[in-house]
């Protein structure tokens, strides 16, 4: 379904956005090879569009002839530094941190579908494919396996094992054509396969996660810690957050 989330854009020189952007394409944008990688036109690629609403929004805020739709839906330009609505991520190029403070897509891992869900469009496995080709799938992962496929996998291939937390982890040491043979094989008789995720690895790259609702206090600490500072205004968005998340419990 999605929504609208806060995303915090800073760049290595240290320029910053802070835009209201809808949840939909955030995967698209933010984990791809050139993305995660800070590269310039990459990130610059991800404020472009922030960037047209602002300059629409500015334009014709009064007399409501927007050339885009989302002008209208992502004010204020620029958005208070807080979480809104599905929560806040911050891409942070200038400490190497990518924090991630909502529950509408880990930035660390995605669904790969080429392994769960072969008969999806082939578009469908291209994010997973390029960061795969990039190097940066460290391994993958199957969430409470249960025994059966717990053995099976074990049995199967012998560099895969069961994390501290019973994961099942396939590392990237196991040949992709494998684990999609075993995958594809088995998939019927063992449905957890249809979330088997890969878990991304970027050299320098921090990803931080925190829980989707999380109060606002935990939550400016740890943009604190990485540099970031506060309005007012900020704080506020901050109090109208932690009221929400009440309000929902």
């Amino acid at each position: 379904m999605g929504g609208i989330l806060t995303w915090v854009l800073r760049k290595e020189c240290g320029e910053t956005h802070v835009m209201r952007r809808f949840t939909n394409p955030m995967p698209g944008i933010v984990k791809t090879p050139e993305f995660l990688r800070g590269e310039k036109h990459a990130v610059n690629d991800a404020v472009m569009f922030w960037l047209n609403y602002k300059a629409d929004w500015e334009a014709h805020q009064h007399d409501g002839a927007f050339e885009y739709a989302s002008s209208r839906s992502l004010t204020p330009y620029p958005a208070p530094f807080a979480p809104y609505d599905y929560g806040l991520i911050a891409t942070d190029f200038a400490t190497r941190t990518f924090l991630s403070c909502q529950g509408y897509s880990r930035l660390d891992s995605l669904l790969d579908m080429e392994l769960s869900y072969p008969d999806s469009h082939p578009e469908d496995f291209e994010s997973a494919r390029a960061l795969r080709q990039a190097g940066l799938i460290s391994h993958h992962r199957i969430t409470a396996p249960g025994a059966a496929l717990a053995d099976l996998a074990l049995n199967t291939f012998a560099q895969a094992h069961l994390d501290e937390a019973g994961r099942l982890i396939f590392p990237r040491t196991i040949a992709f054509a494998d684990l999609k043979r075993f995958c594809h094989e088995n998939r019927r008789a063992h449905s957890k396969i249809s979330w088997i995720t890969a878990e991304i690895s970027v050299p320098g790259l921090t990803f931080q996660t925190l829980p989707e609702m999380a109060p606002g206090n935990e939550i400016r600490e740890a943009l604190s810690a990485l540099g970031f500072t506060f309005a007012l205004s900020d704080i506020e968005a901050f109090a109208a957050w932690d009221r929400q998340n009440e309000e929902a419990a």
